[in-house]
């Protein structure tokens, strides 16, 4: 092809090409690749110089932090061509207004006189006549984006020219009711630059636009959401109120100093169609498919996205390569500032491939010791003490030299913790044990905890082996797994979840301090899946991964209904749904009546007998009670004594509200005995109730259905539902086909939108 590259050209070019796994790329990006070693050499000691001449002013800062993106060569040199591309995603720099055509010549870019007119017009301007850089460029993409427009960019410029408009001499009243106050002097800078009309009005949009570019104002620090509003800025809750924390003490505070720490929190924007190169930038490479499924799952606004946002998205992403010099930038993004000492620690468990480049996922999983509280390393006794650990003191001492402390002598808890696992002697209180566990990020149920205590073979003072301690958790818990590791866990359980289920799922698992997960834990994870799919080949060896073994009648019985789709395939909803009939406690069928009517249900003989031959018995001729109950349900005999019903709904796991329960009761037709018929009622019931669903999958049953809302209101709809103790509700059969749980009323009391 006639390129003539140095070693360290070519291996730079190969690191900065994405590749499939076998380790190839396409033509398309070979050639975009080397495009970038074209171009004269600039030495970056004239780095300012040169900018400037292109019509560019650079900070000492921005100039510094540009030259931390460029890939530099030995010798002090930089491609222009790579200079350009790293100037056109750069997030800083200034360019005068009258200089803007000059700038973009200068980078390649020619505009014709219409294009450069309309650019122009749109600008936000500063005091000094001046554009920042990146918006510059976000102007070009928006008019010469492969000869298409960007649909969520031109939507922004419509907003700036149309709605409302605001008289000019009323600025700052307009600007009062949304939460900021401006001087005289700042409404009268601030109308110098806005495009007013021949009656000195300007639309509000525009308005905004130049106060959000501007930050002039002050803003009452207790009155945050009518200024983030007007902002278009949309925090989570969690977002807001690490902003409030960092604005703590202030009453008033400039709007610059609002937006400055708005960034702090989130990060800047980034436009998603900019996703590869930023990340590129940081020395993250992601496949085509990789950075399809992170954008799925990221909160996309008018096709931005916050840095700290993305950055969060890419902890819980399936692949991905990062180049090793750079992790400690990446980390840092992250709000991590990690000492050299920390940085040497993550990196040393992570095997660096021929590239020099490390797997993203096993870099997300190790730096999760990393956050939290710290501890001083010379309180280490008094720690140890507190969660009822006794070292014998060589390993006292191996521990300390494994540990990466701090200038101060400090390290992070999840990280001591780490390394307090993998001691092979030691001793565990029994009676703090409880306390060790919570410090280790391990969560664990009730039951599992007495489970646990059952094993473990203390000795006449109360003690345990560390190391049987933490053999007896995996008993317990399952063996642990990297967080890395849970897809191959997931189809060793043959089950199939979709990209989106898979990144919900690893979010909210108990990780430890070791940045791991008990095999228990993604079991429990899935049953509360709502898309994923499990073949029905496959069914027997996915209920026996989540404890469950059956009969062939018990099977027979479990599959007779699940609707099956043309591949064979079941959703696992329906499974898991299903499964809830086979678990818990067992009973005698053969004792069948008797057990009825302890319940409140009489039967006679012979319905007892048609009961017994629906109902799923195992090698014992015993029965799962959550499956009798169930089948009582569809039960086309039985009575039951009326001044016994509300009991006897109970037995079977129903709770009505008092005006439920008298509708059901009022309707029932009762016998000289003062019996009513099971199957009246079981229908009355339905009618008034409907089926029951978990709560937490109660948002995905809104989506579905077309019901959106937000954090708040979703919060406000759960605290007025009526759920039972195992965070079940009632599903209203009477709203759609596949219906919510809720009641209308509550829908519109909880103030919820549908779309």
């Amino acid at each position: 092809m006639g390129w003539k590259l140095t070693e360290d050209e070519i291996k730079d070019l190969k690191c900065n090409l994405s590749t499939d796994v076998y380790g190839r790329t396409t033509m398309k990006k070979l050639c975009s690749g080397l495009k970038a070693f074209t171009g004269k050499n600039i030495n970056v000691q004239h780095l300012s110089d040169f900018v400037r001449n292109m019509g560019i002013e650079l900070t000492d800062k921005e100039q510094k932090r540009l030259l931390k993106k460029l890939p530099v060569d030995a010798s002090g040199k930089i491609y222009q061509n790579r200079l350009l591309d790293g100037l056109k995603s750069f997030k800083g720099g200034k360019v005068e207004r009258s200089k803007v055509n000059t700038v973009l010549e200068n980078m390649g870019i020619v505009l014709t006189g219409e294009e450069l007119q309309s650019l122009t017009d749109n600008l936000p301007v500063n005091d000094n006549e001046e554009v920042d850089l990146d918006k510059l460029m976000d102007g070009v993409k928006t008019l010469t984006a492969n000869g298409k427009v960007d649909l969520n960019k031109v939507m922004d410029g419509v907003k700036a020219v149309t709605g409302e408009k605001v008289d000019s001499r009323d600025l700052q009243n307009t600007l009062k009711d949304m939460g900021i106050e401006l001087t005289d002097k700042e409404a009268k800078q601030l109308r110098k630059t806005l495009p007013l009309d021949a009656h000195g009005k300007v639309f509000q949009s525009r308005l905004l636009k130049d106060v959000k570019y501007n930050k002039r104002g002050k803003i009452d620090v207790n009155n945050l959401d009518p200024v983030l509003e007007a902002m278009e800025v949309k925090l989570t809750e969690k977002e807001l109120n690490l902003l409030k924390d960092l604005l703590r003490g202030s009453k008033k505070v400039d709007l610059q100093k609002l937006m400055e720490k708005v960034e702090a929190v989130t990060g800047e924007e980034i436009d998603v169609n900019d996703m590869e190169t930023v990340l590129g930038n940081m020395g993250i490479e992601l496949t085509d498919k990789e950075l399809s499924q992170l954008v799925k799952n990221l909160p996309v606004d008018n096709g931005k996205v916050y840095q700290r946002r993305l950055l969060d998205g890419i902890k819980f992403l399936k692949g991905g390569k990062i180049d090793s010099s750079k992790v400690d930038e990446v980390l840092g993004a992250m709000g991590m500032d990690l000492t050299e000492k920390e940085l040497k620690d993550i990196m040393q468990n992570l095997p660096v491939n021929v590239k020099g480049k490390v797997d993203l996922e096993k870099l997300m999983n190790e730096v999760k010791s990393f956050s939290g509280d710290k501890v001083d390393a010379n309180r280490l006794e008094s720690v140890f003490e507190n969660l009822g650990i006794k070292l014998i003191p060589n390993e006292h001492l191996n521990l300390l030299k494994t540990l990466p402390l701090d200038a101060d002598g400090k390290v992070y808890k999840k990280r001591l913790m780490k390394g307090i696992k993998s001691l092979k002697r030691g001793s565990v209180d029994v009676n703090k044990l409880d306390t060790l566990l919570e410090n280790m990020g391990i969560s664990i149920t009730e039951g599992e905890f007495m489970d646990l205590i059952e094993r473990l073979p203390d000795d006449d003072k109360g003690k345990v082996k560390l190391d049987t301690l933490i053999e007896e958790l995996s008993s317990v818990l399952g063996k642990q797994l990297d967080v890395s590791d849970v897809d191959s866990a997931l189809k060793d359980m043959k089950v199939e979840v979709t990209d989106k289920e898979y990144f919900k799922l690893v979010k909210t698992l108990p990780v430890d301090a070791e940045g791991k997960v008990y095999q228990k834990r993604p079991l429990d994870g899935v049953k509360a899946l709502q898309r994923g799919k499990v073949a029905m080949n496959n069914l027997v060896p996915f209920l026996e991964n989540m404890g469950i073994k059956l009969s062939h009648e018990e099977l027979e019985d479990f599959s007779q209904n699940l609707p099956v789709d043309g591949g064979g395939k079941v959703d696992l909803k329906n499974v898991t749904m299903k499964m809830k009939e086979f678990t818990g406690e067992k009973i005698d069928a053969t004792d069948l009546k008797n057990i009825l009517g302890d319940m409140g249900i009489e039967v006679n003989d012979k319905e007892c007998l048609e009961q017994q031959k629906l109902l799923p018995a195992d090698d014992d001729n015993k029965v799962f009670q959550n499956r009798l109950l169930s089948a009582l349900k569809s039960f086309k005999g039985g009575k039951i004594d009326t001044n016994n019903l509300n009991t006897v709904l109970r037995n079977m796991g129903i709770k009505l509200k008092d005006k439920e329960f008298k509708n059901v009761i009022q309707n029932q037709p009762v016998d000289a005995d003062g019996n009513v018929s099971l199957k009246k009622v079981m229908s009355d019931v339905k009618a008034v109730t409907g089926e029951k669903v978990n709560v937490k999958d109660l948002k995905n049953i809104l989506e579905d259905i077309g019901i959106e809302f937000t954090p708040k209101e979703y919060l406000e709809l759960v605290k007025n539902l009526q759920v039972d103790g195992c965070q079940v509700l009632w599903l209203p059969w009477k709203l759609c086909s596949t219906p919510p749980p809720f009641h209308p009323s509550e829908l519109r009391e909880s103030g919820a939108t549908q779309i």
